[in-house]
């Protein structure tokens, strides 16, 4: 969570305005401090754009911001400080939410536990006012949610929390939760609602007003639609917890025509939903999808080295679709493939080969390997091609998957199983690990190894 806290005394406030350079013009940008009372209005209509990464907060996080808001109000010396939201002011009059989704459910969580523990109808209808704009139809103001998520999480968050149906969310079972944030969502919402009801009536209520009337937000807010992926950037560079798919996807992303960008950024996600938020997990595949590209060995910098090297030949062709469609989804399908092979479609036999590669404890032997079926399975490319037995009642099974070369499949897998154990019978390093993924790679795209194995011979690299 980011550094939050009092401000010290005679600490100037921030200014209404300010400007920042950019390239020879100015960027107007309003800047003001409001409690939480101000930020959950009529006032703002903040929505979660299509780029951001979904809601990744943890227990962890959750009992945190708890916590901390319980301390102050223990204190009450002051107002208490969340730090910066920086928000995009669109032509719809929606607020666009580059910096604070994190905090922003966190708190509706809040509201909502709070809610359905109070019995007070002043204070519930207060509540309900920070989670629901209740409409109005002389002002012109219809009834909707404070916050809107991703259009994947936006249902769940709508009736579980934001119309405050706890009993129901606490009651999924874990085939009824569909994407890492709504897991996040119902349990952090537990989390908390542990903490909050064990506190006495009197001590919940003075917790609560404290929130909502001292806890305050820097909001930031700019028109310029088309900074907003700048701003992005300037946020990753300052530090901000992002994953690298999170920076890919934001790059990627903004290549794409506006009339496909929110189509996209949903099927990224889609795409990389198996993953979860399993952050040393995503930094292995684009680590690995960056040696299978450049044949080198290590990232010195893996967001960097794979922006440079990776994405800016797709760039800038604008070919930003093509890179989603040919390389991201066939990758992270065998990526899957190898992290879950007993749940594939794949012939027993190459089940079999995956299942023994993993129980290696090096995983560098998944570059060929991810490599090898992006190059031996049909229409991984293809969203309706039906790779895991999950998939069939969806689609069904005319679709499985093909294997077009399965005794190449089959050969470079039972290679890689003799050399992997090889290596690490010898303790070599990660780089000569590596290494020698890479060549492989590069001799696999040559075909020169094929040639060999399908002569029955074993290749020089692969013993």
């Amino acid at each position: 969570m980011r550094a939050t806290g009092r401000r010290r005394a005679g600490a100037p406030r921030i200014p209404a305005t300010i400007g920042v350079c950019r390239k020879g013009d100015v960027m107007s940008i309003s800047a003001s401090e409001k409690p939480l009372s101000k930020v959950f209005t009529s006032d703002y209509r903040f929505t979660i754009p299509s780029f951001q990464r979904s809601y990744s907060w943890h227990d962890a996080q959750m009992r945190q911001l708890v916590n901390d808001v319980m301390d102050a109000c223990a204190l009450h010396d002051g107002p208490y400080f969340l730090g910066s939201l920086i928000l995009v002011h669109d032509e719809r009059g929606m607020h666009q939410v580059i910096d604070g989704q994190q905090r922003l459910v966190s708190l509706s969580i809040l509201f909502s536990i709070l809610l359905a523990l109070e019995e007070d109808p002043q204070l519930t209808s207060s509540l309900e006012g920070l989670l629901m704009e209740a409409g109005d139809k002389l002002r012109g103001i219809n009834a909707e949610p404070r916050l809107t998520l991703r259009e994947q999480d936006e249902g769940f968050f709508r009736e579980y929390v934001q119309q405050g149906d706890l009993e129901a969310l606490f009651d999924l079972r874990e085939t009824d939760i569909h994407t890492q944030a709504q897991r996040n969502i119902q349990g952090n919402t537990r989390c908390a609602y542990d903490i909050l009801a064990r506190m006495q009536d009197d001590e919940r209520r003075q917790f609560a007003q404290y929130l909502v009337n001292d806890v305050m937000f820097v909001i930031v807010t700019t028109d310029d639609i088309s900074g907003a992926y700048r701003i992005f950037d300037v946020m990753n560079m300052r530090g901000m917890p992002l994953t690298p798919s999170d920076v890919f996807k934001a790059k990627v992303v903004s290549s794409i025509s506006p009339a496909a960008r929110d189509a996209y950024a949903r099927y990224w996600d889609e795409i990389m939903e198996p993953m979860g938020d399993d952050t040393e997990r995503i930094e292995r595949f684009f680590k690995d999808l960056d040696l299978i590209a450049t044949k080198t060995p290590l990232c010195e910098s893996l967001i960097a080295d794979f922006m440079d090297h990776v994405l800016e030949r797709y760039m800038r062709k604008g070919e930003g679709i093509e890179y989603i469609d040919e390389v991201l989804r066939p990758y992270a399908i065998a990526n899957e493939i190898i992290h879950r092979p007993g749940e594939s479609l794949l012939p027993d036999d190459v089940v079999d080969l995956l299942i023994g590669l993993n129980d290696y404890p090096s995983k560098d032997w998944h570059p060929v390997a991810m490599w090898v079926l992006v190059h031996s399975l049909k229409g991984l490319d293809d969203p309706d091609t039906v790779v895991f037995e999950r998939q069939t009642a969806d689609h069904g099974r005319e679709h499985q998957v093909k294997v077009h070369d399965a005794q190449r499949l089959r050969d470079v897998l039972a290679s890689l199983d003799r050399v992997t154990g090889t290596d690490c019978l010898n303790g070599k390093s990660e780089l000569e690990r590596r290494t020698r993924a890479s060549t492989i790679v590069r001799d696999l795209n040559k075909g020169a190894l094929l040639k060999l194995v399908c002569k029955g011979r074993a290749s020089s690299l692969l013993v």
